[in-house]
């Protein structure tokens, strides 16, 4: 199966589910009361050329531990950045991004909402040498 192939079959698929999505979200039971209803918290938003990108609901993303893909799952992250991430850890805090010159402000500033810094104790030995907690 060649890729252009492949792409159609993705794509089909792909609006099949949202298909399926639009018809059960139809169907399903009005919203309670205003008075019961909990406000939501928007969504991360990023700025990509003209358009901007709402980055789905979800989990933190730890710059220290997560793999290539939970990584790219950020939106904006690509393959080459995540490798870069990779490749210097670990982060004492999630600002060390930019002090370290790994990202831009200006992006850092778009995903800092969507990221996080979780130590495990040998992480704390490499960033703090001699005076980590034994």
């Amino acid at each position: 199966m060649n890729r252009s192939n492949t792409r159609k079959i993705v794509g089909y698929g792909s609006v099949a589910v949202a298909m399926w999505l639009s018809v059960a979200w139809a169907q399903a039971q009005p919203a309670p009361p205003a008075e019961q209803a909990q406000p939501m918290p928007p969504p991360a938003q990023v700025q990509r050329g003209h358009r901007t990108i709402t980055a789905p609901k979800g989990d933190l993303v730890d710059i220290n531990h997560a793999s290539r893909t939970e990584l790219k799952s950020v939106p904006g992250i690509t393959t080459a950045l995540a490798g870069r991430i990779m490749a210097n850890r670990p982060f004492g805090s999630k600002a060390q991004l930019v002090s370290r010159g790994i990202i831009s402000e200006e992006f850092y500033g778009r995903i800092k909402n969507r990221v996080t810094v979780r130590f495990t104790k040998k992480d704390l030995e490499k960033i703090l040498g001699d005076k980590a907690p034994k």
